[in-house]
């Protein structure tokens, strides 16, 4: 008798032949099973296909114990178990296998009664599954990219021998691509074929690094799901300005070489660079904006830019740089500063006045003012402030001369400016006073605007070649005696005439010219004169007389009576052009009561 491993192996020799005749598959689920169970039919195409050593016989056959005892068949109308209760297997057989090793022998669906309910079921109508996982690869390429790159992903998938329908691939990403799915509608596929389906993805600058999911469906069947690894190397970048701080004054170029490094762990790609420059800087050369297509990891790109320092002020500037994809920016903007550090130039005026002499009958007479320039730097706003009443002034150009003020041009470092000005005199000359002074009080301001002021000077001016100018003064005691001499005091100024002048005093009636003070006496009609013809500035001092009482009379006095009588002066008028005048006369005066006799003259 054969062991119970042939009789086995026959039950699985039998299972394998049913199979691929009837297309058998073994479904888990008994309720799937019930729906598709369909009877065998022992006397057809199945028992032909059963080989020669397995024989369908009664139960009392010879060929019955071919199967063990525990194997219970069912009835001749039907191999199928029913889906609401499975046939049951005869545990109780003493052939039954108990051990791991014996129940491995036997395909899945046997099972002892009361075990898991494993359902035999043939159905054409659902087809094999044909491609299996083992028959798909997925690969992407390149397997590292940088942002902004494409991924390619390639599906293959081969066929076995039988047609299989209802193909559908899809592959997925996580996210952070332009496109992040692709789904492929391939249909039936025949067999042996082999299908290949590529998708490109394009990263953009919120990709990560992740997987592809592709998954493959066919028939009815469960999808197929397969991976594939991909790398995104993100990029960044940094700008610099070299160098940071320039040392420069007003008027100096300056330059500046901007950078940009690709300081990430991939290919950055539209890079865009734009330097602004401050307010007070004026473009001269270089490049202010530009782009680049792509810079390589470690790769650095540069440009320069030249500028004049033209203020004192928003000498900053700033350079920013982006990278991106198409309508994307990647990161915040990378910004660079760089700025000017001013060297002051100073400015410093030192000028020098001339005599201001006017002519008299002139009219007008021009002067001039060297202004110089002695410091490092342009002196702007230049101003001179004087008042230069009564007089008119006219001035060369391009100076002015308004508000009581001269305005000049600058005065660059180490070079001057002369002032031209003329001074006329005023219409009604002879009314205008022959001499005063002007105070120049210097002003000025450098590049910055800051103001600078110099020492004020005063100078004297006057007229000149003006007509003579005559003025007279005399001058006596107030009271004297009889007998005693008067001194009498003439001034006179004749400064700036041409020639003598002469003066004359008209001597008091009643005094004896005792010294004429080198002038000449006179007598005119009863009375008495003295005449001095002098240049310049001269003092006259002629010595009078008061002579005694006559015998028997007073004179000079009134007579019987004693009083005092006063003399008055008057002040002597401004001579004419011609240099003749009079003197004042002098009052005697007698005072009353005196035992004496005696006179007192009060000057004016």
């Amino acid at each position: 008798m054969m062991t119970w491993i042939h009789k086995v192996w026959r039950v699985v020799v039998l299972v394998a032949v049913i199979s691929a005749q009837l297309g058998m598959v073994l479904l888990p689920d008994p309720s799937i099973a019930a729906a598709r169970s369909l009877t065998l039919d022992w006397n057809g195409s199945a028992a032909e296909a059963l080989p020669a050593w397995f024989s369908r016989e009664d139960s009392q056959g010879s060929d019955t114990n071919l199967l063990p005892g525990w194997f219970t068949s069912v009835d001749d109308s039907a191999l199928v178990a029913n889906a609401a209760q499975p046939a049951a297997l005869d545990a109780s057989s003493s052939e039954m296998p108990t051990s791991a090793s014996e129940q491995a022998i036997l395909p899945a669906w046997f099972a002892p009664a009361g075990g898991p309910a494993t359902i035999l079921v043939t159905s054409r109508s659902l087809g094999p599954q044909t491609i299996y996982p083992d028959q798909i690869t997925v690969t992407v390429t390149p397997t590292a990219i940088s942002l902004c790159e494409p991924l390619t992903v390639t599906i293959v998938a081969a066929n076995n021998n039988v047609t299989t329908t209802s193909v559908l691939i899809t592959a997925a990403l996580p996210g952070g691509f332009t496109t992040n799915s692709a789904v492929f509608n391939v249909g039936t596929v025949a067999p042996n074929e082999v299908i290949t389906r590529s998708a490109v993805f394009t990263a953009t600058c919120s990709a990560v690094s992740g997987q592809v999911v592709v998954t493959l469906t066919q028939d009815a069947y469960p999808p197929i799901v397969k991976f594939a690894e991909y790398v995104i190397n993100p990029g960044a970048i940094t700008v610099r300005k070299e160098p940071a701080v320039v040392k420069a004054a007003i008027g100096d170029v300056v330059t500046w070489t901007v950078f940009v490094d690709n300081t990430g762990y991939g290919t950055v790609y539209n890079v865009q660079v734009t330097d602004t420059l401050g307010a007070g800087l004026q473009y001269v050369a270089g490049i202010t904006s530009t782009a680049f297509v792509s810079i390589a990891v470690g790769q650095s790109v540069s440009f320069t830019v030249s500028a004049q320092v033209v203020a004192c002020g928003g000498l900053q500037n700033q350079a920013v740089a982006t990278f991106g994809c198409p309508g994307q920016t990647c990161l915040t903007p990378q910004v660079a500063k760089a700025s000017v550090d001013l060297l002051p130039r100073f400015p410093d005026l030192d000028y020098v006045l001339p005599t201001f002499n006017v002519d008299y009958c002139g009219g007008s007479s021009v002067f001039t003012i060297p202004i110089t320039n002695t410091g490092d730097g342009t002196a702007y706003t230049v101003t001179l402030p004087v008042n230069l009443a009564p007089f008119s002034v006219s001035v060369a150009p391009p100076a002015t001369y308004s508000g009581g003020a001269f305005n000049l041009p600058p005065i660059p470092p180490g070079g001057s400016y002369t002032l031209f000005f003329t001074l006329t005199t005023p219409a009604n000359v002879c009314a205008a006073p022959l001499s005063g002074s002007f105070s120049f009080d210097l002003n000025y301001r450098d590049t910055c605007n800051f103001l600078y002021a110099e020492a004020p000077q005063i100078v004297n001016w006057q007229l000149t070649n003006t007509p003579g100018q005559l003025s007279v003064s005399k001058t006596m005691p107030g009271q004297v005696y009889r007998g005693d001499l008067i001194t009498a005091t003439i001034t006179v100024n004749a400064v700036g005439n041409v020639g003598s002048v002469v003066v004359t005093d008209q001597v008091p009636s009643g005094l004896i010219v005792v010294n004429p003070s080198g002038g000449v006496t006179f007598t005119l009609g009863g009375v008495t004169y003295i005449t001095w013809s002098v240049t310049g500035t001269t003092t006259l001092t002629p010595v009078f007389a008061v002579p005694d009482a006559p015998a028997g009379g007073c004179g000079l006095c009134g007579c019987g009576r004693d009083e005092r009588r006063h003399g008055h002066s008057r002040g002597l008028p401004k001579l004419p052009a011609n240099g003749h005048g009079t003197g004042d006369h002098l009052y005697p005066m007698r005072r009353a009561g005196d035992t004496r006799d005696e006179a007192h003259f009060r000057a004016g």
